[in-house]
Parts: C-alpha cells; sequence; structure tokens
C-alpha cells in the first residue's frame, strides 16, 4: 500500500503539479463553455429540469427518457436519478447554464484525480504517474466540448474509466476503496443504459477478486510454508522517492508492497509500508486484522443503499415499472442489432495499436469502419501480451495481472453490449466510449509491466536513471494540458448554433411572463420539440415559472408537468417551420420572430414574389437540362409546378434550384443572381428547420385550438 501522505517533500510537490495539470483542462473546458454562452438545450436541459425537480414535492425516481429514436416497446428510462441529485444544488446556486458545466467539469477531473490516486495506492509513485499521463490523454483524446457534456454516456465515460481502476484496486486488496466502489458503480450504472453493463461487470470483478486473493510467494512456499524473508539492506539517502523502495524477498530482487497479501505474509511492516522488521512477522494491528474489510463492506453496503432508494422505492411503490421495462429491452428492440461483427470492430480498436486514447477526433465511423489487417494484427499482439501479464504476473504482482484482467474483460464485456447494440444507434459515439475505456486499462498495464522490465535490468546491471523520470511525466501531463486546453479550438458544442437564439428567445419570453405563474409551453416543429422548447422550459422553471406541458410529453418533462397535474395561467407557442410561417392563431400576441439564416431569407422572399408573377412555363432544353442534373425530366416539371402556389417548398431543393439557375424554366423570370446565391449557399436548417416563431396567447385559446394538448 503506497499514501500520499508517505511521500517526501519532492514527491508531494510533483503529486501536487500532476493533479494541477489533470485538472487544468477541465477548468479551462469550464471557463471557455461560459464564454461561448453555453446554454441546456434539448437532452441538457431536461437534465436541467430534473435537477430542478429534486427540491420539489416530485423528486425523480428514474432517469431520463432513453433517446426518442430508440425504437422499443416499451421505451425505459435510464436507470436511476442519481446524477440530478447530485447536480441539484450546483443547479439552484450557479443556475442552469453554469451549474451543468460546472458540475460536469467538476466530476470529471475528480474521475480522473481519483484513478491517478488509486493506481498510486496500489502499484506505487512510478504507476501513479503513468497513470496520470493515461488519464491525461484520455482527456485530451476526448476534446475540451466532451469534458463539459453533462448528457447521457459521454458525461459518464470520465467516471467509468475511474471505477474501472478502483474495482481493479478492490480486487487487487483494497478494502478501503469499497463505498468509493459503490458510489462509483452507482453512479456510471444510473447515469446511462449504454455504460451500465460495464458498471455491473467491474463491480463483479472487483468483489470476485476480494473472495480469491492472491498470494505472492506461493510459488517459492514449501511443505514448511514460505520461506523466512530476509531483511532488507538500508536505503541509500539519494534514492527516488517515486520507486518503490527495493527489497530482497525469497533470495530475488523485487520491490515494495503493492498486495494487500504482502503485509499478511509478514515481509512488510503494516504501519509504515516498509520491510518487517528482522525477527520475522510484521507486527499486527487491528485495523489489518483479519476482520478489516468488515466495517469498509458495512460502507460500501451502506452508500448502495443511498445511492439506490429512489428507484427501490419507485419500484416498491408501483410510482415506476423501469426495471421491468430495462429487462425486456433486449427482446423489445425493433429492428437490426449491430452484431457480432460490428463489435468485433470496437474491441479491435479499443485494444489495439495505436492507442486509441493517443488518437483525436475519431468519429463513430471510423470505429465501425472494417479493420485492416495491421489492425487485427496490432490488436491480437496487445491481447497475447496483456494475456502473458495476466497469467505472468499473477503471483509476482497480482496487482499487474489483474489490470491486465481488467482491460481484457472490459473489452469482453464490450463486445456482448456492443453486439446487442441497436444498428440505428450505432453512429453516435457517446454509445462506443467505453473502448477509450478499455484503452486506458491496456496501456496502462503494458507500461507497467515495460516498466518492471526495465527497472529490472537496472537492478541487475547496476545502472541508475539519467535523469528523474517523475519529471518527464509531469512534461507530458503539461502538453496534454496544453493540448486539450488551447490547441482544439474548432470544436463545437451541441446546438452551439442555437445558443444566441435560446438566450433570446428566453430573455423574450421571460419578460411576457413576468407577472405569470405557471406557464404552458406548447412546441410545434422538430426543432420547438427537441432544443428550443426544452430550453425554455429549463428557463422558466429557474426562473420561479411551473412549467406545464401537454399530456403526451410528460415521459420527457415529468408527469408532474402535465396538464392532467398542472393548470397553467398563460401559454407560449414556440413553432419552428421550413419556410414562411404559416397564418398566425387569432388572439396571439407576437413575442419573437425569427431566422437562422437571414440572407438567404431576404433572397427567399424575393424570390417568392417573382415566381408569383407568371405561370410555370417550361423552357426548350429542359428535359436536357433534367437529365444532366439526374434527374427525371416530368418528375422535375411536377415539382417545379408548385413554384407559384408553394414557392418556399421548391427553393428549399438544391437540386430543384439547380435547375432553375439553368434555365429550365421559360415563365415566370427569376432573378439569377438571387438563385445564384440559394445554390451557392444551401439550407443549413436546424432539425429540418429555419424559421422560429414565439407567440403568448390564454391557456384556453391554446386548448380551443390545440384540443389533442389535453388527450392521453
Amino acid at each position: 500500500m503506497h499514501r500520499l501522505a508517505d511521500l517526501d517533500r519532492r514527491g508531494r510537490v510533483i503529486a501536487a503539479l500532476a493533479a494541477l495539470l489533470l485538472v487544468a483542462p477541465f477548468a479551462t473546458a469550464a471557463v471557455r463553455a461560459a464564454a461561448d454562452g453555453w446554454q441546456p438545450s434539448g437532452a441538457s436541459a431536461v437534465v436541467a429540469l430534473q435537477a430542478l425537480d429534486v427540491a420539489s414535492g416530485d423528486p425523480p425516481l428514474v432517469g431520463l427518457p432513453t433517446d426518442p429514436d430508440l425504437r422499443a416497446d416499451p421505451r425505459p428510462r435510464h436507470l436511476g436519478p442519481l446524477p440530478a441529485y447530485a447536480l441539484a444544488l450546483p443547479v439552484a446556486l450557479l443556475g442552469p447554464p453554469l451549474g451543468l458545466v460546472a458540475w460536469t467539469a467538476a466530476v470529471g477531473a475528480a474521475s480522473v484525480l481519483v484513478g491517478a490516486w488509486a493506481l498510486l495506492r496500489r502499484g506505487g509513485p512510478g504507476v501513479g504517474a503513468w497513470g496520470a499521463v493515461g488519464l491525461g490523454a484520455l482527456a485530451w483524446s476526448l476534446g475540451r466540448v466532451a469534458l463539459v457534456d453533462p448528457v447521457g454516456a459521454e458525461a459518464a465515460l470520465l467516471p467509468l474509466a475511474a471505477t474501472a481502476i478502483v474495482a481493479w484496486a478492490v480486487a487487487s486488496g483494497d478494502r478501503r476503496l469499497l463505498p468509493l466502489l459503490a458510489l462509483l458503480v452507482a453512479w456510471v450504472a444510473q447515469h446511462h443504459l449504454a455504460v451500465t453493463p460495464f458498471a455491473l461487470v467491474l463491480g463483479a470483478l472487483a468483489l470476485g477478486g476480494l473472495a480469491l486473493p492472491a498470494r505472492a510467494g506461493d510459488r517459492r512456499a514449501g511443505p514448511a510454508g514460505p520461506v523466512a524473508p530476509v531483511e532488507a539492506p538500508p536505503v541509500a539517502a539519494a534514492h527516488d522517492p517515486w520507486r518503490p523502495v527495493t527489497t530482497l524477498r525469497y533470495g530475488v530482487r523485487s520491490t515494495a508492497p503493492t498486495d494487500a497479501n504482502d503485509v499478511a505474509d509478514g515481509s512488510v511492516d503494516p504501519g509504515s509500508g516498509g520491510p518487517a522488521p528482522a525477527g520475522g512477522r510484521a507486527r499486527r494491528s487491528r485495523r489489518t486484522g483479519p476482520d478489516a474489510w468488515w466495517p469498509w463492506l458495512a460502507g460500501a453496503m451502506l452508500v448502495s443503499a443511498a445511492c439506490w432508494f429512489p428507484v427501490a422505492y419507485g419500484e416498491a411503490t408501483g410510482q415506476s415499472s423501469n426495471a421491468a421495462d430495462v429487462v425486456r429491452l433486449p427482446a423489445a428492440l425493433d429492428g437490426e442489432a449491430l452484431g457480432v461483427d460490428g463489435a468485433a470492430r470496437l474491441a479491435v480498436r479499443a485494444v489495439g495499436a495505436p492507442p486509441l486514447v493517443g488518437l483525436e477526433g475519431v468519429t463513430a465511423a471510423d470505429l465501425l469502419e472494417p479493420v485492416q489487417a495491421q489492425e487485427v494484427v496490432g490488436a491480437a499482439v496487445v491481447g497475447a501480451l496483456l494475456l502473458a501479464i495476466g497469467f505472468g504476473a499473477r503471483r509476482r504482482c497480482p496487482a499487474l495481472g489483474r489490470l491486465a484482467v481488467a482491460a481484457l474483460a472490459t473489452a469482453a464485456a464490450g463486445l456482448v453490449v456492443g453486439a446487442t447494440l441497436p444498428a440505428s444507434a450505432a453512429g453516435r459515439l457517446a454509445l462506443h466510449r467505453w473502448a477509450w475505456v478499455a484503452s486506458v486499462l491496456a496501456w496502462l498495464a503494458l507500461g507497467w509491466a515495460a516498466g518492471r522490465w526495465v527497472a529490472a535490468g537496472r537492478g541487475r546491471y547496476g545502472v541508475g536513471p539519467r535523469w528523474q523520470t517523475p519529471w518527464v511525466a509531469v512534461a507530458a501531463l503539461a502538453v496534454l494540458a496544453l493540448a486539450t486546453s488551447t490547441v482544439a479550438t474548432d470544436e463545437r458544442h451541441r446546438d452551439e448554433d442555437l445558443f444566441s437564439l435560446e438566450r433570446r428567445i428566453n430573455a423574450r419570453v421571460g419578460a411576457a411572463v413576468a407577472g405569470d405563474g405557471s406557464v404552458l409551453v406548447l412546441p410545434v416543429g422538430d426543432l420547438a420539440r427537441r432544443s428550443l422548447a426544452p430550453a425554455l422550459a429549463a428557463h422558466l422553471e429557474a426562473d420561479g415559472h411551473p412549467v406545464a406541458v401537454a399530456n403526451d410529453q410528460g415521459e420527457a418533462y415529468g408527469e408532474h408537468r402535465t396538464l392532467a397535474r398542472r393548470r397553467p395561467d398563460t401559454a407560449i407557442i414556440v413553432r419552428t417551420t421550413a419556410g414562411r410561417v404559416p397564418g398566425r392563431e387569432g388572439g396571439a400576441e407576437l413575442v419573437l420572430e425569427e431566422d437562422l439564416d437571414p440572407d438567404r431569407r431576404a433572397a427567399m422572399d424575393s424570390l417568392s414574389d417573382q415566381a408569383r408573377s407568371g405561370p410555370v412555363t417550361v423552357a426548350p432544353g429542359a428535359a436536357a437540362l433534367a437529365a444532366e442534373a439526374g434527374i427525371d425530366p416530368f418528375y422535375a416539371k411536377a415539382l417545379l409546378a408548385q413554384l407559384v402556389s408553394a414557392p418556399a417548398r421548391v427553393l428549399y431543393e438544391p437540386v430543384l434550384v439547380g435547375l432553375l439557375a439553368d434555365g429550365f424554366l421559360a415563365s415566370p423570370a427569376l432573378d439569377t443572381a438571387l438563385l445564384e446565391q440559394l445554390r451557392a449557399h444551401p439550407p443549413a436548417p436546424a432539425w429540418g428547420d429555419d424559421r422560429v416563431e414565439v407567440l403568448e396567447l390564454s391557456p384556453g385559446a391554446a386548448l380551443f385550438l390545440y384540443p389533442g394538448l389535453a388527450g392521453a
């Protein structure tokens, strides 16, 4: 066992520098997100709503809704509300935008610090330094935007990495980390169903490792028991404090303890962590006795009970049946799964070479494209090395062997989970982030094994290092922190193009409903439903306005917000369309009207007025133009016939705009320069919409105009 308190002054300075460099990218990412005007939008706004519900009379008992595109009946929710409960205080104190960003960055920073600390406890300062570099590379590979993304599997990745490392530490005999492991497993499992199996597998591996302790030196034990340990020679005062103390055990050179069993077999003093006294057995204490694991197991059970209480309460009282829906999910999926072939591609790249954590800008398409021969060879070599380490080090350094096993187990779990992933969701990178965790574990094990091999060579030939390796790790961390914080400047947040629009909508609506209480938010259009309306609802709730929604929106916003349980004082319609907004509802007051691309809108409005000036007449040579564009001439003529009655519908199709610019029609006469402008700048709508209109009207008028609001 190694402790930070056992380091000398120089070692503590290096540890503090490493910690600061690990935290720096997260702090920078949070500051830059705030400077970018980050707003909770879409799914992140629903996260904020759940956090605000914690202090209400309707605290959440289950997790967030799963992706609306998940074709399953019934469609389950994520396992639990623990992330929302943790977010409640930051959101209440800082508001949804800053609270979500700051807390997500803090959780990520705490995760990498916990991972590096656990590696130091079990492997020593050198392994801890190598682990810090690996975790810093993981943060760099993800990019600064992912470090503050509060949604789903992306937000659970770094806690999953910490869970894997802490589970390995517990499996290696560090029973004091059992309560921390229970917290991490609950946190990751409740975050997102895509990472739930990994959390449960890692927890099971940790408990299995405790049940099957490895005993270093058993191979050398004879009929009369282990050979008596040899007292270590005096250690030179100038030794590197970041390298484990070298001792002679059983006549073989080895390092200071990395296993709880080193204490049990009498070769290590449990108080100091150094060699045992010359008399043979180390002194014992109540804290290191055979019953020492009971308090930590009891603590883990208490932590688990607290973390899972809302879920258990909801299931026991009948307020939720989510657990059964989750169990039935694999059978309820409608559509093809990714399959073993696609999952094998993920596994090959997870443990293969070059390391996944050493690559930037990897996409889901990159992970799922057919593997090349060199990738298969690289994965086979790394897998063989991990197997060799797992078996070869199980006696001399059980902790190293179990780290290799943890890497292989994570990849195997990914193979099984990936094979059952719906093919329709395979394009989402967040669902494949487990591969980065497997990569970190694999290369941590390989680096540790290489370090032991190099250290053994130094001891054999009496060759010392020419410089102190901890400073190399600090330099590497500094480079990674700088790269993560400054180099990746082209990354964009989810819905970043909508942040300024959402702030304007929130401000206008906030002023319009200043004297009202509850507000009915009615989204019309894909952009409104997926992004703008959830952002507005989170802002209104944080501003003290209870939000009501249509009864069929209860799954996303919470059943307590439906019209069946809440009576609004006013209503806000958020409507988004592609093209001109239809006629406004009678009695409605316009709050905001905007185009996402005003320059393109001006050109389209001018062309729409020109299109109404005459009948649609096809020009000579139109058939050849259509054939050149790859479209049937009669089909093109039928589509362009709508130019007079619905010009926006035609002008939104880049192929049709190209035909008009090339002279497909003789009439009506259209401005060629404006058509070329539209062709050069095709529409880039958000969720298919580029026009936004926000209206306020009475709840009665809303129910009259949209009678389905109060339906089931």
